[in-house]
Order: C-alpha cells, then sequence, then structure tokens
C-alpha cells in the first residue's frame, strides 16, 4: 500500500521512501503545497554521506518552488512496485 509520510526539512527520509532519482545523493517522491494546492514533485538529500532531506521541490506556474513541509510517498511493500519502460508511438496528426 501506498501512503504519504509529514516530512520537513532537516528530517530523515522514512525507511520506506518510494525512490525517484539521484542527484548527489537520492531523491524521493513527495507532494507540497503551492498556492493552496497539493502538487507532487520530489526531495533530496543533503549529499550522499548526509541522509536528511532538504526541502522538496514542487513545480507550480513555470516554477520549481523549494517548501519546507512537505509528504513523502512511502510503501509498505516494496515488492508491489512495478516499474515498466514507456513504448514511443507515432503522434496523431489531428
Amino acid at each position: 500500500m501506498l501512503s504519504y509520510v509529514k516530512c520537513k526539512t532537516g528530517d530523515k527520509p522514512p525507511s520506506n521512501a518510494v525512490e525517484a532519482g539521484f542527484d548527489d545523493g537520492p531523491s524521493y517522491h513527495a507532494r507540497g503545497v503551492v498556492n493552496k494546492m497539493t502538487i507532487p514533485g520530489k526531495v533530496g538529500v543533503r549529499s550522499e554521506n548526509d541522509h536528511r532531506l532538504v526541502g522538496a521541490c514542487i513545480p507550480y506556474g513555470s516554477a520549481e518552488h523549494r517548501i519546507h513541509r512537505f509528504e513523502v510517498l512511502t510503501v509498505d511493500d516494496p515488492s508491489e512496485l512495478t516499474y515498466e519502460r514507456c513504448v514511443r508511438t507515432p503522434l496523431l496528426n489531428a
């Protein structure tokens, strides 16, 4: 089961956080509130050696907003996650 856990800048990521990539350390799926809307984004750690979360990056209005209170996506059983490669299809001309 997937769920969100409330976090803030400086916290350690939940042990069952869903990874979203790597940028000087792991990054995780996150969401946060910008302009009164909950929007998905990402959150990373300070460095590969310092696993405290930095502010979440939330895209909104042609900009990326750094927020310091956010939620991190977690999964109860990592084997439940499956990733599929996107298949490229030709664009249709309307």
